[in-house]
């Protein structure tokens, strides 16, 4: 997730501080040590942890006999008709308020994106040979006006791309794993 984006302009910013939540070990209620768990915010900070990881398997891990790209992408919002996809807990849990933002977001402003079109989306990431051509892209599908998206190779915002936080997050995620094994 960029946080500069209008989705990551809304609420709670994502941010993961020095990932303390991440060195507490099991029990965390937030990544970046937070003590009150906000679902929204943990919702971005996952984005950002997905693209941290991304960018140090493509440049840790990629070398000049086997080089590697390392693609993430976001769809933007994807609302369906149906009662399934992201929102399906939410719906439960506030089924008047759910609706009317769906409504307001897919019908009126018609500012997401098809279940459909985010497949196609991806299919066209996994199949284009120009992105071959160096170790990490981020394609993002961005609102430009009412009805109107564009998807296109976009910059991680500054902490997405911070090497250093996101060698650290491959670290302490390995140690977690290591400790939940043992």
């Amino acid at each position: 997730m960029i946080p500069n984006s209008a989705g990551g302009k809304v609420g709670a910013p994502a941010g993961l501080a020095d990932l303390n939540g991440l060195q507490q070990g099991a029990g965390a209620l937030m990544i970046d040590g937070g003590n009150i768990f906000n679902a929204e915010k943990a919702y971005k900070d996952s984005k950002l942890c997905n693209l941290l990881m991304a960018q140090y398997i493509a440049h840790n891990h990629s070398t000049n006999s086997t080089p590697i790209t390392v693609i993430a992408w976001s769809p933007g919002l994807v609302i369906p008709r149906s009662n399934e996809g992201f929102f399906r807990y939410s719906r439960k849990q506030n089924p008047i308020g759910q609706t009317i933002f769906a409504f307001i977001a897919r019908d009126l402003l018609r500012i997401c994106e098809t279940t459909e079109g985010a497949g196609k989306l991806l299919a066209n990431l996994a199949t284009e040979k120009q992105l071959e051509t160096t170790k990490f892209q981020y394609w993002c599908n961005r609102v430009i006006g009412l009805g109107k998206l564009e998807f296109k190779q976009t910059d991680p915002s500054p902490e997405a791309s911070c090497l250093k936080l996101a060698e650290k997050l491959w670290q302490l995620s390995a140690k977690q794993i290591n400790a939940s094994i043992a």
